[in-house]
């Protein structure tokens, strides 16, 4: 039971096409094809504020219409359900996707008693006492017959999430009563069902069911009622505190026959969506956000022992998989899919299209994630064969990367979850849940949260006669609501009070009366008005991710407030206050002016009055750094102290401030998820104004960092306050090791299947099967990051003369004629606006604008208005540089189908589709043939582990069954090692004959790079070689008995008795293919064969043909003859012959003696706190500057010399001496990630000269990356391509002085992200030592610091040396002298070359650190160094500078500490 809709496009009305094919998804089970089973489904793209109204009415001659419409998937029929099933055009939107929601199972049944009850009143038509009836039912949970239950194919005991639907109704019980008519009026319902036996219930029933159930109709509790709030799908933030039941009636007309509670005969379709299950579910930050004492006390112990867990396993795969593996477990145990807190709020918009990964996980869900489980449970069981597979390698450094995210945000703490139902028998205080002990508190909240008001603390109770519900908690209705929970589905997050007592007492301070949040209260819901297409437009309008977002920002600035140590409380206080100012100033913005609502205006305004007053008694309190020094200021303009009780006061304010807007963006965030079934809007200005407050003054850049790849991978997450997230935040980055996960070539693992045979056919199938996934799977991609650069149509503008254009993102500008059906003209201008959407694109076409009669539009110079259309592709502005400012005109436009996230999502949905599809086609048989074929023909050839990945990725999504199978017994037993001819091997000399001998695995030096590591091959102690790169590994460290043969050698050494030598090989073709010479004397003629175009220099033996003569060998021979004016052919001379040494040897392992080793050595050690290297921050300065490739350089004159030097070469020295080691350590840099070579070219063309740096595209270096990863990485603007003499050059550049001013802002970037790093460690370490001791420490540094006057340059208290007070006012001059330090909290400079200088501004401290980023000294404002580790002849050199002017200068400005 499925629908196939295919996706078209709503503008253009074409398919939409992805490489020829049509785009198209399948739902199973779901309630549109119970209604419809005939009709045809199609899904139109739609573009907010693109599409109109009149785009989704013209497909009406078609025979299509737009019935139903969920976010930004508009569902289109041939035949009109929505009126049969809602009442109200509204719900189509509303309750648009539970008519395609996809069940697990679903069936119809006929004559169904069922009894219909009010949720709120309990009544049921008089059969039953009503407050017997309400307790089986509640808001959105009703009761099914257990027999019915168990006929549907359910879980014995175990409730489930339904979508129903109903075809006919007869009142009352009686088949046979034909005074009542059947109503065949279709209703939709969703919501929980829970097994009874019903049988001795009233009259007896199959179904009691909710009113709250039934969804739709005007007139039934579940569709009308205020308070009502369903689940989005992108954001899912949950429900309001129900109003009161007198508030004002709906505008609705209500349904005509609108079913009452009683008793009914009904004609069902049933679904099972999910079957409810105990799990665990994670917090975060959502929720730890909201308790900072919480998060101190309860969260970093464990906290603390994670990271340790974390730093443990760091350098061994073998334990991350593990660990992967008991997290998945846990998972399992408890019978659940995937299972988080929705704090992100979903925003697929935001995805990183680049990651391939994490497309397919979403894509794939949990049956990716399930087969890399079992295949590692097996490995771990086994042989770890697959351990540094790339994909492996790939899922395993994303749960890494994602192991201490958790630990960053909370989520590493796990809860308990159930889903929810009600329960009539319970106190609102109360729950009953059977997995904690009786009469405990228990923490019970649904989530996301918005605010502390949901989450509370309730008594567990065990009731003796209430029915076991697996996977459930029972809650009063009451606590249902105060949790803003219904029983529809949701699940709520439960743990034991006991295990988290300071967070407990923090959740119960919370909610005492006057801490609470503002309730929130829900406006009527107002009717939406004109057409159903025009409602779904209206409806599609999503901010629940900006509201909730803002909402989190506030609650961090709330707590910031408390939080905030003593000693930076005044510089906090001066912010809030100047932030406030800004806002004030917001509102006069001449292009986006803020309007503040006038309870918010008037907080900001008492908040600014501080910074207004002193800006008024011409106090700068920016320079200030505490609060003796502002008081200092403030007396001698005669004003009163502040004191510290002052500032507490102050903070006091901000933070009810803070807590106010709280609530109102909770008001707003209510509104925003109720879009579907109101025409109420979130107020834009409110919006606006609480985005313009928190972006004035943000504490919490995690929110945002959260979702950046790179965080966790090589850098810790940005920190700018002392909240609960920032606690954990900065222990976890403090902790943060880079793993030593490497991936090996798939060709390493291609006898994985082994002796496992496949016919030709089976090999041809298994190629054309892995075709069409890989097919399938790369246009998924490529749409992802189409739309990610230009969603939305776009058009072909083709001029007379046949050339296109490509305008993107007509989305984005709506100009208002892009669809009118004329010529088009155009003006290509330069885009202007660096930080927009189409950054990437340099030219923006403008088109005319024509009024609605079709006259040109005129501005007030009376000439044509022109309007931004959309960016030129930037494919065409490369086919066509000369498009510069230049003007097209009479253009034939021709509209191409957009595409949508909604498609996106399709496009990968198609291809788990087609995996199991394919998989569950291939019979039993079959299996293990066709995926040997297809693993075979992935690993087939030598790969860059990122290729390689991809390579293989069929095979896991389609023959999981079969690779766990093959990981039972080591498969990988035939290796094969090289060099056996080199000195390198201690055994050189010997030839193996299978000897049976002891064997070991060791890491040593490449000999053919010893800057890099290999495994090597020991054996009986003795280095024998290296192992090929294309051969199969085992671990380092592993021991095993082995035969090893050394294969027939295929060359032999001829040594004259002159003792020269010539290497002759082909053997096999020739007289002695199967012989061994192992010293033989004969006489050799050289004879040149002529049977070829190319001669071949043949070496014969006593006559018969031995071999062909080495090149190499047979050019020196040739040489010495031409000498002596001798001939080469026929040339005869005596001689030895010994067959040359093997240069390989077979390995092959004897499995039962395998001995794997308990430490896991690496090939690369751990990196733990790694600094990013040059390379990377010049990555994204590079891809800034350079948008479009450019040919006008002096590089590309044909008239123009060009000269390339080595980076290592003297001249440079010459030409750059001050960059040359700084072009080194790039060029080292791009080498070992890229594997190419670097050098400076110089072009010079009579007196001008050019220097670029420049790196090869075409090099013949094995571990070069591919073009597309060099040119992406190095995102230089010119490209050299020649081909001269059968030698192509081709190589990319940048001129050297555009470089190197990229360097220096890199770097700078570079050393900032160390003073940040150092200076975070240092103030965690400190704080976690004593942080009793360093708060009085902190207090009796500002106490000295007031001391003195700040303007005289004495000290008092404490007198440095002429060396210290030198090096300070080197530091300060370095410090003043760095632009990027201007408002900076922590402000650096460089010193010397070789010290960089950090001044902690609020707290004024100067520290210094060496290259090793040891801190070597470290001192405060009048305070003696607290740390000094300058060695004695560095004190000299400080103590010996010159008292120049300049050093006058440095002293001036070092009077800042001293």
């Amino acid at each position: 039971m499925s629908i196939t809709l295919e996706h078209f496009c709503t503008k253009t009305g074409k398919s939409i096409f992805i490489d020829g094919k049509p785009l198209t998804e399948t739902i199973e089970h779901c309630l549109a094809e119970y209604f419809a089973p005939s009709s045809t489904f199609k899904l139109g793209a739609v573009y907010q504020g693109l599409t109109k109204e009149a785009d989704l009415q013209k497909f009406s001659k078609q025979g299509l219409s737009l019935e139903f419409a969920a976010d930004d998937r508009f569902y289109f029929m041939d035949e009109a359900l929505r009126e049969k099933v809602f009442d109200q055009p509204h719900f189509g939107a509303a309750y648009g996707s539970n008519m395609f929601t996809p069940c697990k199972s679903f069936s119809e049944r006929q004559n169904l008693r069922v009894l219909l009850v009010d949720a709120s009143t309990g009544a049921n038509g008089g059969v039953m006492p009503n407050s017997e009836a309400i307790k089986f039912v509640g808001d959105g949970d009703g009761k099914i017959d257990a027999q019915l239950h168990q006929s549907l194919g359910n879980e014995p005991e175990t409730p489930f999430q339904t979508r129903f639907g109903i075809k006919e109704r007869r009142a009352g019980l009686d088949p046979n009563n034909d005074s009542q008519s059947i109503n065949q009026t279709w209703q939709v319902g969703k919501g929980t069902f829970a097994p009874r036996n019903l049988s001795n219930v009233g009259n007896g029933y199959d179904l009691i069911i909710s009113t709250d159930q039934l969804k739709g109709r005007v007139g039934e509790r579940g569709s009308g009622r205020v308070g009502e709030w369903e689940s989005a799908e992108v954001g899912k933030c949950r429900k309001s505190v129900l109003t009161s039941s007198n508030s004002p009636p709906l505008p609705f007309s209500p349904s005509p026959t609108p079913p009452q509670p009683g008793e009914y005969l009904m004609t069902m379709g049933i679904g099972n969506k999910t079957d409810a299950y105990y799990g665990i579910t994670s917090t975060g930050a959502q929720f730890w956000n909201l308790f900072p004492e919480g998060v101190k006390g309860d969260v970093l112990p464990r906290l603390e022992r994670r990271l340790e867990e974390l730093s443990q396993m760091a350098s061994d795969p073998r334990k991350i998989a593990a660990d992967y593996i008991e997290l998945m477990d846990d998972k399992h145990k408890h019978q659940i899919k995937k299972e988080t807190e929705q704090e992100d709020f979903i925003d697929f918009d935001s995805l990183n299209l680049q990651g391939l990964e994490k497309l397919i996980d979403d894509a794939f869900g949990a049956s990716d994630q399930d087969i890399i489980y079992r295949v590692l449970k097996a490995d771990l069981q086994g042989h770890c064969q697959l351990l540094e597979h790339p994909k492996i390698v790939d899922k395993l450094a994303e749960h890494w990367r994602q192991q201490y995210m958790d630990c960053a945000t909370g989520r590493f703490i796990k809860f308990d979850s159930a889903m929810a139902q009600t329960c009539h028998d319970l106190e609102p205080n109360e729950v009953c849940y059977p997995n904690k002990p009786d009469g405990t508190e228990l923490i019970v909240y649904r989530s996301p949260v918005a605010n502390s008001n949901t989450v509370d603390v309730y008594i567990n109770r065990h009731l003796p006669n209430e029915p076991n519900d697996i996977g459930t908690i029972k809650m009063a209705p009451q606590g249902l609501k105060h949790s803003l929970s219904d029983c529809d589905g949701d699940r709520m997050a439960i743990a034991l009070a006991s295990d988290f007592p300071h967070t407990t007492a923090e959740i119960k301070e919370k909610q005492l009366s006057h801490k609470r949040y503002a309730e929130i209260v829900k406006p009527d819901k107002k009717a939406y008005t004109g057409s159903f297409e025009q409602i779904a437009l209206d409806a599609m309008e999503n901010k629940v991710g900006l509201v909730a977002n803002l909402c989190m920002k506030s609650i961090a600035l709330e707590n910031e407030c408390v939080s905030i140590p003593n000693a930076d409380a005044w510089s906090l206080m001066k912010d809030i206050s100047c932030a406030a100012a800004k806002m004030l100033l917001a509102e006069s913005n001449q292009y986006k002016p803020v309007q503040y609502p006038d309870s918010i205006k008037k907080q900001i305004k008492h908040i600014a009055q501080f910074c207004v007053e002193n800006h008024k008694n011409k106090i700068n309190i920016a320079e200030t750094q505490t609060l003796e020094e502002y008081n200092e200021s403030r007396d001698k303009k005669n004003l009163p102290s502040l004191s510290s009780e002052d500032v507490n006061k102050f903070l006091e304010k901000c933070k009810q401030f803070y807590h106010d807007l709280v609530g109102v963006l909770g008001g707003q965030l209510q509104i925003e998820v109720d879009r579907g079934k109101s025409a109420n809007r979130s107020d834009p200005e409110i919006v606006n104004a609480c985005s313009s407050i928190i972006k004035t003054f943000d504490v919490a850049p995690w929110v945002e960092e959260r979702k950046v790849d790179d965080v966790y991978t090589t850098r810790g997450i940005k920190l700018n306050g002392h909240g609960a997230i920032d606690i954990m935040s900065a222990l976890t980055n403090e902790a943060f090791t880079e793993n030593t996960l490497q991936a090996r070539s798939t060709q390493q693992f291609q006898d994985l299947f082994k002796q496992v045979t496949f016919t030709s056919s089976q090999r041809e199938n298994a190629l054309q099967i892995k075709k069409t996934y890989d097919t399938l799977i790369n246009r998924a991609i490529e749409i992802g990051r189409e739309v990610e650069q230009a969603p939305g149509p776009r058009i072909i503008a083709t001029s007379p003369k046949g050339n296109q254009l490509e305008i993107l993102g007509l989305a984005e500008f709506k100009h208002p004629n892009a669809f009118d059906n004329r010529k088009l003209d155009i003006l290509i201008v330069e885009n202007n606006d660096p930080s927009g959407k189409g950054a990437r694109n340099k030219w923006i076409a403008l088109a005319p604008v024509f009024g609605a009669d079709g006259k040109p539009e005129l501005k007030l110079d009376k000439q044509q208005k022109y309007k931004r259309l959309g960016y030129i592709s930037q494919e065409s502005a490369k086919n066509y540089p000369e498009i510069t400012k230049q003007e097209f005109k009479e253009l034939t436009a021709e509209i191409v189908p957009g595409i949508t996230q909604s498609q996106v999502r399709a496009a990968f949905k198609q291809v788990r589709e087609f995996a199991d599809t394919t998989a569950q086609s291939i019979p039993d048989s079959d299996k293990e043939a066709l995926a040997t074929a297809m693993w075979q023909v992935s690993t087939a050839s030598k790969e860059d582990t990122e290729r390689g990945f991809k390579k293989t990725s069929a095979v896991f999504a389609i023959f999981g069954e079969e690779l766990v199978e093959r990981l039972h017994s080591l498969q990988f037993t035939d290796f094969a090692v090289v060099g056996t001819h080199k000195p390198c091997n201690e055994h050189l000399g010997r030839s193996w004959g299978g000897e049976k001998v002891g064997c070991s695995i060791e890491k040593g030096p490449d000999p053919a790079n010893p800057e890099m590591s290999k495994r090597w091959l020991v054996v009986e102690d003795k280095k024998l070689g290296v192992f090929r790169s294309e051969s199969a590994q085992l671990p380092i460290g592993t021991s095993f008995e082995a035969e090893i043969t050394s294969p027939k050698s295929a060359a032999v050494i001829i040594t004259s008795t002159q003792g020269n030598q010539l290497k002759v090989g082909q053997l096999k073709k020739y007289a002695f293919a199967d012989r061994e010479w192992k010293g033989e004397q004969g006489t050799i003629t050289i004879n040149c064969s002529q049977n070829s175009n190319a001669a071949k220099p043949i070496a014969l033996v006593d006559g018969k043909p031995l071999g062909v003569i080495d090149s190499e060998s047979f050019a020196a021979l040739s040489e010495k003859l031409r000498a002596h004016g001798k001939q080469v052919q026929g040339f005869q001379f005596k001689a030895t012959l010994e067959s040359a040494p093997a240069t390989v040897a077979n390995i092959k392992v004897n499995a039962e003696t395998i001995k794997y080793p308990e430490i896991w050595t690496s090939e690369q050690a751990p990196v733990k706190n790694k600094q990013p290297t040059l390379l990377e921050f010049l990555k994204p300065l590079l891809k800034e500057e350079y948008k479009q490739k450019n040919h006008q350089a002096l590089l590309h004159d044909d008239e123009a010399s060009l000269k390339a030097v080595p980076i290592n070469s003297d001249l440079l020295q010459t030409l750059i001496p001050d960059n040359l080691e700084t072009l080194k350590q790039l060029s080292q840099e791009i080498n070992k990630k890229l594997g190419t070579e670097s050098f400076i070219a110089i072009a010079q063309k009579g007196t001008e000269k050019e220097l670029y740096f420049c790196s090869h595209l075409n090099s013949t270096h094995s571990n070069q990356a591919d073009t597309t990863q060099i040119t992406d990485t190095l995102n230089f603007p010119l490209e050299y391509d020649q081909l001269q003499n059968s030698k192509r050059t081709k190589f990319i550049a940048v001129p050297l002085d555009e470089l190197l001013l990229n360097i220096f802002k890199a770097e700078q970037q570079m050393q900032l992200h160390r003073n940040q790093a150092t200076a975070a460690k240092s103030n965690i370490a400190t704080e976690k030592q004593n942080p009793k001791a360093n708060k009085t420490n902190q207090q009796q540094l500002d106490k000295a610091a007031s001391s003195r006057n700040p303007h005289s340059g004495e000290v008092v208290g404490v007198r440095r040396p002429n060396w210290e007070q030198n090096l300070i006012n080197a530091s300060f001059a370095a410090i003043k002298d760095n632009p990027v330090n201007k408002d900076e909290v922590l402000q650096t400079g460089i010193i010397d070359s070789k010290y960089v200088a950090i001044y902690h501004a609020q707290k004024q401290t100067l520290s210094i650190v060496n290259d090793n980023q040891e801190v070597i000294y470290k001192a405060a404002k009048n305070q003696e160094a607290s740390i000094n580790k300058l060695t004695t002849e560095e004190q000299q050199y400080w103590q010996n500078t010159s008292k120049s002017a300049k050093q006058q200068k440095l002293k001036e400005v070092g009077k800042d500490l001293s």
